[in-house]
């Protein structure tokens, strides 16, 4: 990842043009957060499986898995749904986060 500060990249992402790529990079600017708070990140884990998972960042015993969205319109109760499905097949000690621009 860049050198840059977090916020510069933030901001460096509200201006990019394709969506698709600002959501990727959006995820990995979240991935590098969380190890600048030294916990260890997995992206695309296998673990909510059938489901696709963006991230699930750990540190001692405690996971977070982590959904990432920047879209136009606001998260809704879908987005919280899907989050729930995953979190049924993880370890129950497992806290689910929404990240929503």
């Amino acid at each position: 990842m860049r050198r840059e500060s977090l916020r510069d990249q933030f901001e460096d992402l509200r201006r990019l043009p394709d969506a698709q790529r600002r959501g990727y990079e959006f995820e990995d600017l979240i991935a590098a957060l969380f190890r600048t708070a030294h916990f260890n990140v997995k992206k695309s884990p296998k673990g909510a499986s059938p489901r696709q998972t963006d991230l699930i960042a750990t540190r001692g015993s405690t996971a977070y898995l982590t959904e990432t969205k920047w879209k136009e319109k606001p998260a809704d109760v879908d987005d919280i749904d899907s989050i729930y499905a995953r979190l049924d097949r993880l370890p129950p000690a497992t806290v689910g986060i929404l990240i929503s621009v």
